[in-house]
């Protein structure tokens, strides 16, 4: 059972988990709460959004000198997500060794702090213990540069954080000159003076694609890559060739692009398919689930209290 209802509306139902566990013991309970179930915010309502700001993610994210920002990226129902996947699987292990079931608790707040474990442990570094926004900078040259032909997502990022990768990017863009600058001779000098050789660098970026940046950059060894938007994840030759897009036949929508699991098992395949349209197979589980007569489903749909959808033609998966 995996249930993310606010704290007691499960055992409102008189589904909690004693009561299931009375009718089963072997029984896997997992329970999803923003703030958890226990401490003085138990009983909060909580969205991706809220958890990442109760995490400390928006504390960090943003402009150096600017408000903080939320990551776009849903990490906190995703976050929440993944550690309770995880639970479960170490809870049905225990239950194949001990025959006995258990609850598996995720906070959403918890499994975002959990991301925040790096930024946690620079906490040192600061007298009042609170790690600044620092943009897209942590080290230099790290950092967004602008590509050709300018659009709102013609971005590199760049990281650069040996003596040794810094030698193999001046060579790589043709400022070897850059590396006998006083401003740029250390780490320290480099991130001091992150401004001006950003500029130096953006000099040469701007000439080329996103795309062409990070491969010629990628061949003289430094860590780079496009700021792929989601047309780029759908259509890469890179992420097309790996199976990663999938391609889907949908009833309602047509050719329908979506990326597949990111996990791969050499033993294991994984075989993909559309979600089920909203009412699909309620006469399915109605009729051979809950062995329902003809009539009553016929009732329960005139009443609309389910739904009938009729079936579609089949999905195909390239």
């Amino acid at each position: 059972v995996v249930e993310n209802f606010t704290l007691g509306t499960m055992e409102s139902f008189d589904l909690g988990y004693d009561v299931l566990k009375a009718h089963n013991r072997r029984i896997i309970y997992a329970t999803i709460k923003g703030f958890g179930t226990s401490g003085p915010y138990k009983d909060y309502k909580s969205f991706d959004p809220v958890a990442q700001a109760a995490g400390g993610a928006l504390s960090v994210t943003g402009e150096r000198n600017g408000p903080p920002m939320r990551p776009a990226p849903t990490f906190g129902d995703t976050g929440a997500g993944l550690n309770t996947a995880i639970g479960i699987l170490a809870a049905y292990i225990q239950t194949q060794r001990t025959g006995e079931g258990q609850v598996v608790e995720v906070s959403m707040q918890e499994s975002m702090i959990n991301f925040m474990r790096t930024q946690l442990s620079f906490r040192e570094r600061y007298d009042d213990g609170v790690v600044p926004r620092r943009g897209n900078r942590a080290i230099s040259p790290t950092n967004l540069y602008p590509c050709a032909p300018g659009g709102p997502n013609d971005y590199v990022m760049l990281m650069v954080v040996t003596d040794r990768m810094w030698d193999a990017l001046i060579t790589a863009i043709g400022r070897p000159e850059l590396g006998t600058d006083a401003r740029f001779a250390t780490v320290r000098g480099r991130l001091d003076n992150g401004d001006a050789l950003d500029e130096e660098i953006g000099v040469w970026t701007r000439q080329h694609t996103k795309f062409e940046v990070m491969e010629y950059l990628a061949e003289h060894c430094v860590p780079a890559s496009a700021v792929y938007d989601t047309s780029d994840i759908l259509e890469h030759p890179h992420l097309v060739e790996r199976g990663q897009v999938v391609t889907y036949d949908h009833p309602t929508r047509g050719q329908l692009k979506m990326p597949a699991p990111v996990i791969r098992m050499s033993d294991s395949q994984v075989d993909m398919s559309r979600a089920p349209l909203l009412g699909e197979h309620s006469a399915e589980v109605l009729q051979q689930e809950l062995a329902l007569a003809q009539s009553e489903i016929e009732r329960l749909t005139e009443t609309k209290v389910v739904r009938m959808q009729p079936q579609p033609r089949k999905a195909v998966v390239p």
